[in-house]
């Protein structure tokens, strides 16, 4: 199910850059962050170029996976008990 539900926003981004026209799962979302994140993109693109926002996707990518796991080794460090720490 999250693999569907990724493989859709994966699609409308790469729509997104690849052929120019925003019309894809995320452009009438009601959610505002997907909304200024397909607005920031889309206007990256057309002033920067394709590349530039490329680049830019992948840094987000990489900053969601480093949050992700500092969150994760935050929630181990304070849910396990202080005598079990290594």
């Amino acid at each position: 199910m999250f693999f569907n539900r990724f493989g859709k926003y994966a699609d409308a981004v790469l729509q997104l850059i690849f052929t120019g026209n925003g019309t894809g799962f995320t452009s009438g979302s009601n959610n505002a962050v997907i909304r200024f994140i397909n607005d920031f993109l889309t206007d990256m693109k057309n002033t920067k170029g394709k590349v530039p926002t490329l680049g830019i996707i992948c840094l987000m990518m990489i900053s969601f996976i480093l949050l992700k796991n500092l969150f994760c080794i935050f929630l181990i460090m304070y849910s396990i008990p202080e005598e079990h720490h290594c």
